[in-house]
């Protein structure tokens, strides 16, 4: 019973109102961090998966609005259940107009991506497979954790971006096994990710520094400038 009444929260959650994350130019150096619950078939809750997505913002190119961000990834997810997670996302406003990745999640893709699992689309993926949508053999193992950085270009929008909104964050799981499951794959969803200000250790600068010389060719010709943020 205690598990049917969670599945049913866990499916209101996904289904129901959004949860919104609202970034400012304001202050940079700021994370937050985000916990992932884990369904399976939609609608089937298991309480064993489970990822903790941090986020981060370390500059923002005002001429060109492009936001450069960090990400670390521990997978949570503990026996009797073995899964890997494989994607990350959310929606963003305003548009997108062309986004890059670095680490185990290299393959960033936007606008209208297919999510497995009930998801739907979203503008943000960023994916350690060739989709967001299934295929995936690549990811964060149970009690690892991966990080990297990716960018998020609004060059097409107003001159200058001064906040950004992200919406239904989500992780994906692959290669679900544990009692009833042999191989399934999942999504779990997350309330919206706020931000303190934090910073950063010599290695992490050291990690956002090289991620970002990774993606820059992709913006060569439109980034310039920094700024900071406060995610509220």
């Amino acid at each position: 019973m205690r598990r049917l009444l969670l599945a049913t929260a866990a499916l209101i959650a996904l289904t129901g109102a959004t949860n919104a994350s609202t970034i400012t130019l304001d202050q940079i150096g700021q994370t937050g961090t985000g916990t992932f619950n884990g369904l399976v078939g939609g609608n089937t809750l298991v309480p064993e998966l489970g990822g903790s997505l941090t986020l981060g913002l370390a500059s923002v190119a005002q001429v060109n609005n492009i936001w450069n961000c960090t990400y670390s990834f521990p997978n949570t997810t503990v026996q009797p259940f073995t899964a890997s997670i494989s994607a990350f996302g959310f929606n963003t406003a305003p548009d997108l107009q062309a986004v890059g990745a670095t680490g185990i999640f290299a393959n960033a893709l936007f606008n209208n991506v297919q999510v497995s699992g009930g998801f739907g689309k979203v503008d943000f993926c960023a994916t350690a497979g060739p989709t967001c949508n299934g295929g995936a053999s690549n990811g964060v193992d149970p009690g690892a954790t991966e990080t990297g950085t990716f960018f998020l270009d609004f060059a097409n929008a107003p001159p200058v971006v001064g906040e950004v909104t992200l919406t239904d964050f989500f992780i994906r799981y692959q290669e679900i096994t544990g009692p009833g499951f042999n191989g399934a794959s999942g999504i779990g969803t997350s309330a919206d990710i706020n931000l303190t200000a934090a910073v950063p250790e010599p290695s992490t600068w050291a990690m956002m520094l090289l991620g970002f010389a990774g993606v820059g060719f992709m913006a060569y010709r439109r980034r310039q400038g920094g700024a900071a943020f406060r995610l509220v």
